[in-house]
């Protein structure tokens, strides 16, 4: 299953390093309702054309696990986004269809 990550750019910085990195590596920045954010279509697994494509992440564990600076000991990034996500301050998460190309490219 996939869906769409929203960052909201001006609180980044608010965050730990590992989804700093995260959001570096694979985020682009779109303006939203005129709002500066950084958005991802995130696949449980990305193929190769995906892989090194921008505003195209990973969401499989394995595939965060070395992104582990600033987060507690024993959290894992997908933890910390997940509970992130439930606040929804900051990062919101919609949605997608499955991981084919039905689902929407963020560009």
């Amino acid at each position: 299953m996939a869906s769409i990550m929203i960052v909201d750019a001006e609180h980044l910085s608010e965050m730990p390093e590992a989804f700093q990195q995260y959001v570096k590596d694979y985020f682009v920045e779109k303006p939203i309702l005129g709002k500066r954010t950084y958005v991802a279509a995130r696949f449980l697994h990305l193929c190769e054309w995906r892989h090194n494509a921008k505003g195209h992440a990973p969401s499989h564990c394995v595939d965060l696990s070395h992104y582990t600076k600033g987060l507690k000991i024993g959290q894992s990034l997908n933890d910390w986004i997940d509970k992130a996500i439930r606040a929804g301050r900051y990062i919101w998460e919609l949605p997608g269809g499955f991981d084919s190309d039905n689902v929407v490219n963020v560009d």
